[in-house]
């Protein structure tokens, strides 16, 4: 069964496919998320920067999994904050952390549709699952960043 085909048929179970861990590298992934938001952050008056510090970068996490949870921090970030939105990467302790930070003062809280709401939610489980964190706050004169931290695959 190929991946797609797996996904539905675990959606029309009311389950996730499985995962597939790979060793992968998180810069072309992260940034072709990016770049799948940059029209509608270009719609909002916004833009979509990145400041890449963290190559090579490989993980060993489940690629479906991984764009899903980056899509949706970005998507955040464009929705919920606009303004510029900057991707940064940098080594840390031993991993690589990667910040999505809205720099907008677009209104948060507002009412939600329904349907709506799970992004954060299912990014952190996709990072958890990844053997990493999410973690979230509020910038000192508006804005957000949405910080992933994640272990690197060491070379063997």
């Amino acid at each position: 069964m190929d991946i797609a085909a797996d996904d539905t048929a675990a959606a029309a179970r009311g389950r996730r496919a499985v995962a597939r861990p790979e060793r992968l590298d998180l810069a072309p992934l992260v940034r072709g998320s990016g770049e799948a938001w940059q029209p509608a952050a270009g719609r909002r008056g916004g833009r979509v920067t990145f400041d890449w510090r963290a190559d090579p970068a490989a993980v060993h996490a489940d690629r479906r999994r991984l764009a899903q949870a980056f899509g949706n921090l970005l998507a955040n970030a464009v929705e919920h904050g606009g303004g510029e939105i900057v991707v940064r990467s940098r080594p840390a302790n031993g991993g690589i952390r990667v910040e999505v930070e809205d720099r907008g003062t677009a209104a948060r809280g507002r009412v939600r549709r329904a349907g709506r709401g799970r992004g954060i939610a299912i990014a952190t489980r996709a990072l958890e699952e990844a053997g990493g964190r999410l973690i979230s706050f509020d910038r000192p004169g508006g804005g957000r960043v949405a910080v992933a931290e994640l272990p690197v695959e060491r070379p063997s």
